[in-house]
């Protein structure tokens, strides 16, 4: 059952001729503004800057080199700082520019920028390679955790209602600590294996620097202590445990479970596609996973397969990862065992449209892309530079993907259903559990389309 047949992405002066036409029609030919106003954002403050057009990435990198003292990774973002690509070359910034320009040339530019090179002086293990989280820090947020990119429907985390969660006491960050390999690289930090130096537990720790103004990133730290603290106390058989955060003045150590599994995405890059039983029942996990996020308020806001972990042992057992503090962390680059940069092949369009406030619906979308993924091996639109699906998704009223005809009728349903454009039309998660298709296990994977 198809919903019609991928595009083939056509070269670079087709496809701004047609965005031209698209975005700006017969205003197309009006000069764009002689200066670009330019936003920047980093961990810690926030910045604006006129530039002459055209935009030199020389010219910009020296600017942010005075404002900030270090080299710097620049991404091009959007206005809820929801999205990130990395702007490589003086031509990705020209054609990003020029998209920007097709959009709204009377808007601001908006970047996020992070340090280039992790600069790790703060934490320095001892003799034995062993790191004491006493050492660095006096006041540890003890029963702490979280992760990089979640929001809540409000914008903030409502603390009322973690706060009726009960406290988990074994959630806690290991007093001493040996690192491990370095299993990814984001934006904003690092990821690596590590093992508690007491229980010999094997756990994954991700490493994030906040640098700037000092008063700044002391402000931003404090107000991210309440918040992770109750994300702590999140318990549910298909969330990653998070075991506890130490948060500094101007660094955040997160520690959870290890995996040993890996990801959705490692399974299906090795195996290239999943037979409709497991994709079904995978399907099931995340939205029963969901579910539990979504009652509490909590959007998990990047839902893909790098982020859906997995247990190697047989009953497969699915979990989301990667989620945490609205208010720190939002729109930062996944830490994930895959370097993530912003890619929008998982997002919801309403994310890109902005004409309203999203909520959980847009998670139920990215569910939609991720089957979508584990039945064909690829996201619609994979081959789409991220810039330009960016703007197409902005701006159209449909997806287009292909699923194999053998996919069984009642997920091939789940799936349209999944990705209604409009996200109030689209179910909840709890609607989609209510179906029989998730009721039912196992599930015959051949079942006729027909029915």
């Amino acid at each position: 059952m198809a919903n019609g047949r991928q595009e083939e992405l056509p070269d670079e002066t087709t496809l701004h001729e047609s965005l031209r036409d698209l975005f700006l029609g017969n205003s197309s030919n009006k000069p764009p503004p002689k200066k670009l106003v330019i936003v920047v954002k980093s961990e810690v403050d926030r910045c604006k800057i006129t530039m002459e057009r055209p935009v030199k990435l020389r010219d910009l990198e020296d600017i942010l080199m005075r404002r900030y003292r270090m080299p710097l990774n620049i991404f091009h973002s959007n206005i809820s700082y929801d999205y990130l690509q990395k702007i490589n070359s003086q031509s990705e910034l020209d054609n990003l520019v020029q998209l920007h320009d097709m959009r709204n040339r009377e808007s601001k530019f908006r970047l996020t920028v992070s340090p280039k090179e992790e600069e790790d002086v703060i934490l320095k293990p001892d003799s034995r390679g062993v790191y004491r989280v006493g050492d660095f820090i006096n006041d540890m947020a003890s029963d702490t955790a979280t992760s990089a990119k979640t929001n809540v429907v409000s914008g903030r985390i409502d603390l009322s209602r973690l706060g009726n969660l009960p406290e988990l006491p074994e959630r806690r960050p290991p007093e001493e600590y040996k690192e491990g390999a370095k299993i990814g690289t984001g934006a904003h930090g690092s990821v690596y294996v590590c093992y508690d130096f007491d229980t010999g537990e094997k756990l994954v720790l991700k490493k994030i620097f906040a640098r700037g103004d000092a008063n700044a990133v002391k402000i931003k730290m404090d107000s991210l202590t309440d918040e992770v603290g109750l994300l702590s106390r999140l318990s549910h058989e298909n969330i990653v445990q998070y075991r506890g955060a130490v948060v500094a003045d101007n660094f955040v150590l997160i520690f959870m479970e290890f995996m040993t599994g890996g990801s959705l995405y490692d399974v299906i890059r090795e195996a290239g596609t999943l037979p409709p039983r497991q994709a079904i029942d995978t399907t099931r996990q995340v939205l029963s996973g969901l579910a539990y996020l979504h009652d509490l308020g909590i959007i998990h806001r990047d839902i893909k397969s790098a982020n859906i972990m997995r247990t190697a042992q047989v009953p497969v057992v699915v979990k989301i990862g990667d989620f945490g503090s609205a208010q720190f962390l939002r729109a930062l680059a996944s830490l994930s065992s895959t370097d993530y940069q912003g890619t929008p092949h998982y997002t919801a369009p309403e994310i890109f449209r902005r004409s309203r406030p999203y909520d959980e619906k847009a998670d139920i979308w990215s569910v939609g892309i991720t089957v979508i993924e584990m039945l064909t091996g690829r996201t619609p639109y994979a081959n789409f530079e991220p810039a330009v699906l960016f703007y197409k998704m902005a701006n159209e009223d449909k997806i287009e993907y292909d699923i194999p005809r053998e996919t069984p009728g009642p997920l091939a349903n789940v799936i349209s259903r999944m990705l209604v454009w409009e996200p109030s039309k689209r179910p909840t998660a709890n609607d989609l559990l209510s179906l029989e298709i998730f009721r039912n296990r196992p599930i015959t994977p051949k079942t006729s389309l027909a029915n």
